[in-house]
């Protein structure tokens, strides 16, 4: 999979904005567990280049439970090859030489194999922004892994899924790059800042400088904006979520996330495995349905960020993985789209059942 990460310039100097871009670029440091030695490799893949690291060893499909580090495979930095010098080497060594010169290593590191908390290896790039004015300027670059084979199933190794029709890492990274223009018009029509909620007495333990606490009515108000924006509101509890706010509590907090066509839940859940996908589900008792009123336009299958909806015989037909989250139905014109609860009651039985995680009030 591959991940996108842009950096955005307004308004500041030159070299602040180059030393900020490489800094950024640095971040993307060795996945690789420590005390293993590691590798790193330099690619060009069209237009772009590709920095790749990873262990030695690569003991494909080795271990295996929850709860533990995936130790094979390799990590990619990748970015367009006319707007950036790329470099591999010590973390230290290369922001003190692009601190002091403003540039990094013509060379990569060539000390390889070593032990990772060796001088720990990183993957750089340092953007060229030219002049930046009142205009922002827009760089980027992809953080991609590749495990190579994802499961032994009966004895056979199977690839990710990514890779089900043969794919490469180059040709994952080239599908990004053309993909790149439109997700970012995508998602410059929504508020970057209209951020997530969660719910739960583990909320407590978000840093506050990342979230705040709020009232009933200012969340409910939240709700209210995501749904006038088109966002895609879904509530889970996803372990990962706990990870990333800092929370140790993971089985008392709740997610309420409103995604907009461009986040990791648009980009990434149509190329998941079936059972990766089945985590996100329709609502029990949620019916969507196609009216007569439907004439085959096709702006249901633009909104819909799962990719359930399509056109046959000048109809709409709505997808066995249909998520219910009512985009398809808000941007059809004519009514073509019904989207019925058929228990009325199955809000409170929903409360009811939430509320063994949070206090619903």
């Amino acid at each position: 999979r591959a991940d996108l990460n842009t950096l955005r310039a307004l308004g500041m100097r030159r070299k602040e904005l180059a030393l900020a871009a490489a800094w950024e670029g640095a971040l993307t440091a060795a996945l690789v567990p420590t005390l293993h030695e590691e590798l790193r490799a330099r690619e060009r893949a069209g237009g772009l280049t590709a920095l790749r690291i990873g262990t030695q060893e690569q003991p494909i499909l080795g271990s295996c439970g929850d709860d533990h580090r995936i130790n094979w495979g390799y990590a990619y930095a990748v970015a367009p090859s006319a707007q950036t010098k790329a470099a591999i080497g010590a973390d230290a060594a290369l922001l003190k030489g692009f601190v002091e010169r403003g540039e990094l290593p013509a060379q990569d590191d060539t000390r390889l194999p070593r032990v990772a908390n060796d001088d720990q290896p990183v993957m750089a790039f340092v953007f060229d922004l030219g002049e930046v004015a009142a205009k922002p300027v827009l760089r980027h670059l992809f953080v991609a892994y590749d495990e190579i084979y994802a499961i032994r199933y009966y004895g056979k190794k199977l690839r990710p899924y990514w890779r089900r029709n043969g794919a490469s890492p180059a040709d994952l990274f080239a599908a990004a790059e053309r993909d790149y223009p439109r997700l970012v018009r995508r998602c410059e029509d929504f508020d970057r800042d209209f951020g997530c909620m969660f719910l739960g007495p583990a909320v407590r333990e978000i840093n506050p400088e990342v979230g705040r606490l709020v009232s009933r009515e200012e969340a409910l108000e939240h709700l209210r904006q995501a749904t006038e924006a088109g966002l895609v509101s879904s509530i889970g509890k996803y372990k990962g979520d706990a990870i990333a706010m800092g929370v140790r509590d993971h089985e008392h907090l709740v997610s309420i996330c409103h995604c907009c066509p461009c986040c990791c839940v648009a980009t990434s859940v149509q190329f998941a495995a079936r059972e990766e996908r089945d985590h996100w589900v329709k609502l029990e008792g949620v019916t969507v349905e196609v009216t007569d009123s439907c004439n085959g336009c096709g702006l249901c299958v633009d909104a819909c960020i799962f990719k359930q909806m399509s056109i046959a015989d000048g109809v709409a037909l709505v997808g066995e993985e249909c998520k219910g989250c009512g985009r398809c139905a808000m941007a059809c014109k004519r009514d073509g789209i019904r989207i019925s609860i058929d228990n009325p009651a199955y809000a409170d039985e929903f409360i009811s059942r939430l509320s063994s995680r949070v206090a619903v009030r």
